[in-house]
């Protein structure tokens, strides 16, 4: 990060634009401020329909229309004295099925074309594979559950296999 804060903003939008840098969140909960970033992590919890309300999940998708093709990626390029700079970036074979939709945004706290150019194929490949979305109720469980919290679901209404349940009695 290479970043001056130059205006007065609340403290929690600038927490949340500095958090966006790491493609993270910044989020307030029990009096404190905590961040979550977006990456690879194992799941802390799984849910199956024995503890989910009714036992049921929704399964929605994203638009295709919602999914960008080309992202521009605004920078202040320090090869060019910090002046203001664009990185475009396609994915080919979605702009072939899909044509080109675009997406403009600004990497804060970014100074290379290099990291520009990151940010940009992460916002692509977000788009273009992170499209299914699952609703559920939960119990008591889903209070253990933090922002940014990696879960597995295992739905039996999909899956013929049975590896879920819950125990009724211990002896």
């Amino acid at each position: 990060i290479n970043y001056i804060i130059t205006s007065r903003e609340e403290a929690f939008k600038v927490l949340n634009d500095l958090a966006s840098i790491f493609r993270g969140i910044a989020y307030y909960a029990n009096g404190s401020i905590f961040s979550a970033q977006d990456k690879f992590k194992a799941p802390v919890y799984q849910f199956n329909n024995s503890n989910v309300l009714e036992g049921n999940f929704t399964y929605s998708s994203s638009a295709k229309k919602a999914r960008h093709t080309v992202a521009i990626v605004r920078y202040n390029d320090k090869r060019n004295s910090f002046q203001p700079a664009i990185e475009y970036v396609e994915n080919e074979e979605a702009v072939r099925r899909y044509g080109i939709r675009e997406i403009q945004t600004t990497a804060l706290g970014c100074t290379s074309r290099g990291q520009a150019r990151r940010f940009a194929k992460w916002i692509l490949a977000s788009e273009s594979e992170e499209t299914e979305t699952v609703s559920f109720t939960a119990g008591l469980e889903g209070s253990y559950l933090r922002p940014g919290d990696v879960i597995q679901i295992y739905d039996n209404n999909i899956s013929p296999l049975k590896y879920s349940g819950r125990t009724n009695i211990v002896r």
